[in-house]
């Protein structure tokens, strides 16, 4: 999964995090960390820990959603290819 970084992150790569720069594109490599952390890796390969809340989906590269509760906006979307079920989407 893609996601573009919101907010610049300082990481502490002794804890295992990863040091980020907002507009940055990075691929989520785990979701299950727990404690509202996402391990994710960089263009140039690095990868570790980061806070999921300082990220958002990069919509542009989506290819299968099973689920959608809440959409507020979208700004573009390129292609999607499949989506099962939105819940409610506000204009």
């Amino acid at each position: 999964m893609k996601v573009k970084v919101l907010y610049d992150f300082d990481g502490d790569p002794d804890n295992g995090e990863l040091s980020v720069r907002a507009g940055e594109e990075l691929t989520v490599t785990a979701q299950d960390i727990g404690d509202g952390w996402w391990e994710a890796r960089n263009s140039l390969g690095h990868q570790g820990l980061i806070p999921e809340a300082y990220v958002q989906l990069d919509i542009g590269h989506v290819e299968h959603v099973e689920h959608i509760e809440h959409v507020e906006h979208v700004e573009h979307v390129e292609h999607v290819e499949h989506v099962e079920h939105v819940e409610y989407v506000e204009k």
